[in-house]
């Protein structure tokens, strides 16, 4: 039985820090998981950070706490990939194409 997940978390600490990866995650004032990565998102405006959760608490919009210096700082399970990337053509479609100019 799978007991953990990878997921994608939205961190609210106003821009003033960001995830890196390896910070603890928290749930209930217990430690739930840690993060992977972490970076500021500018497309979606908020620090962002990929974390390991019990599979209880993978479901879109659960939240979570992060710690960053020693703060804990709110954290909302997103979709992943955040937002919808444009459609991009095969190999195999730009094969037959090059096959028609030949």
């Amino acid at each position: 039985e799978l007991k953990s997940k990878l997921v994608m978390l939205t961190v609210d600490t106003h821009g003033y820090l960001d995830p890196e990866g390896n910070e603890t995650v928290w749930f209930n004032n217990r430690v739930v998981g840690n993060t992977t990565s972490g970076a500021w998102s500018y497309s979606a405006n908020t620090s962002i950070c990929m974390a390991y959760l019990p599979t209880s608490l993978t479901e879109l919009g659960s939240n979570v706490y992060v710690e960053l210096l020693g703060k804990r700082y709110k954290a909302t399970v997103v979709n992943d990939p955040m937002y919808e990337t444009e459609a991009v053509r095969s190999r195999n479609d730009l094969k037959e194409d090059r096959a028609d100019f030949s």
